[in-house]
């Protein structure tokens, strides 16, 4: 059978649409997440290099269980059930990989863009596959390359669509941020939230891609399964 293929165009419209649909969710579900994560990112600049460090990773925890919940809330609305409340080990495997995948954005924002987008873009369905379907963080990046051939440059197309609109916002963020200057914490925290929050969107693009490419996952052994209309 040969796999599906995904319209950029298309995909990218159906990612907004996405994110639109799930905005009052995130807005009352992932939203203070968020902002508790950027409080203890804020307190922690304040405090001794240990402490500082234990918070960050605190503030870091904090928003990966938000980055899970906005993910879930992304797979519902599109019709998929994400199973059980989300265990310890989804939690970890996710972590390592939007860890790996953080790099790999990293990477494409300085200079090795093409190799870095593309690396991420054939990992983009890992964290559905571990959230749906409790696969490991090597066996989820495994499946989401396998899953993503013929369709990579076309992902990658995608991801460029939604990082170039962030990445002028977040220019525009940080000019109003040093226009405020150092005596307006509040300003800069509220941006940052803000930034946070936007960034979801490459959650949104991650279950967009997810249901466009389904027929190609293989569901031998998973409970999870899709609402059909």
């Amino acid at each position: 059978m040969p796999l599906r293929t995904i319209n950029v165009w298309e995909t990218v419209k159906a990612v907004w649409k996405l994110y639109g649909k799930c905005s009052l969710p995130l807005l009352k579900l992932v939203l203070p997440l968020l902002a508790l994560a950027e409080a203890a990112n804020l307190i922690a600049e304040k405090l001794n290099a240990a402490s500082a460090i234990g918070l960050a990773m605190v503030a870091w925890g904090i928003s990966t269980f938000a980055n899970i919940k906005a993910l879930k809330l992304f797979l519902n609305q599109a019709g998929y059930q994400t199973g059980a409340p989300t265990s310890l080990p989804v939690f970890f495997f996710f972590l390592f990989v939007t860890f790996y995948i953080g790099i790999a954005s990293s990477l494409a924002g300085l200079a090795f863009i093409i190799p870095a987008l593309l690396v991420y873009a054939s990992a983009v369905l890992a964290p559905a596959l571990i959230v749906c379907h409790g696969r490991g963080p090597f066996e989820g990046i495994a499946e989401s390359v396998e899953q993503t051939k013929g369709n990579v440059w076309r992902i990658s197309g995608l991801l460029l669509s939604i990082w170039v609109p962030l990445l002028i916002l977040n220019v525009i963020f940080g000019a109003i941020h040093s226009a405020a200057g150092p005596a307006s914490p509040a300003i800069g925290f509220l941006l940052s939230i803000g930034a946070a929050f936007l960034g979801l969107l490459s959650y949104a693009a991650t279950a967009v891609v997810y249901v466009e490419l389904r027929p190609n996952i293989s569901l031998q052994g998973d409970a999870p399964q899709a609402a059909r209309p």
